[in-house]
């Protein structure tokens, strides 16, 4: 945990420690009545630039936040990871319609005890699709933990980064309750790999889904750190 956080943080901790420098020697000349004016110009100099970063940074990033609609399943992806529902198994979920048009080479299942124990979806969707242990990876998640599901998917994304890009990679939330959506959303916000939710076109007279008409709401965000 720790390494991983300094990887994704080594430029702020640089740049903390040397302002942190500039601050004890100001503070030590004030004590010690020898003023080092250079450094204090230093100081000011690097908290003005990076506050003026950071703003311009944040902008930049906000802006790189777009959303689109993939109605034929055009953006093929490598690693897929899911949040499941207890119907995620069956051949005409939104879950077996991406998999058969991406044909991902690796699969994330993000399910729960409950699900696994009455409805068996992550073991069906393997077995139906004869997958080797080295291409998946399942995790069983408290549907009500919002930290617990974030670090889950964030530990499968970091396996499927190992061999995939995070353009081949994407994190559908369609499945699962909203607090297992939510955790998902937020584990791929952070690594900048895109978001998808499936949705479908909806026959009111016959009050249900039309065929044939699942279409991906993709959410592409840049990764903040």
């Amino acid at each position: 945990m720790i390494i991983r956080y300094m990887k994704r943080n080594w430029l702020d901790l640089i740049i903390g420690g040397f302002v942190m420098v500039l601050f004890y020697n100001v503070l030590h000349g004030l004590i010690t009545k020898d003023f080092p004016l250079s450094d204090f110009i230093l100081l000011i100099t690097s908290i003005f630039l990076l506050f003026i970063i950071g703003f311009f940074v944040n902008r930049f990033q906000k802006g790189k936040t777009v959303c689109f609609v993939d109605k034929d399943f055009k953006t093929h992806r490598k690693g897929v990871i899911f949040t499941l529902g207890i119907s995620s198994h069956l051949p005409t979920s939104p879950q077996m319609k991406v998999i058969n048009a991406f044909k991902p080479e690796l699969l994330g299942l993000i399910t729960t005890g409950e699900i696994e124990t009455h409805r068996q979806v992550a073991d069906n969707i393997v077995s139906s699709l004869n997958l080797k242990v080295d291409n998946y990876k399942k995790k069983e998640v408290d549907p009500t933990n919002i930290k617990e599901i974030k670090e889950s998917v964030s530990h499968i994304l970091e396996w499927m980064k190992k061999r995939f890009s995070n353009n081949e990679i994407v994190v559908d939330i369609t499945g699962g309750t909203a607090v297992m959506s939510c955790g998902a959303f937020e584990a791929a916000k952070e690594y900048g790999v895109d978001i998808q939710y499936i949705f479908s076109d909806y026959d009111y007279e016959k009050n249900k889904v039309k065929p044939d008409t699942q279409k991906a709401l993709i959410v592409h965000s840049q990764r903040v750190k």
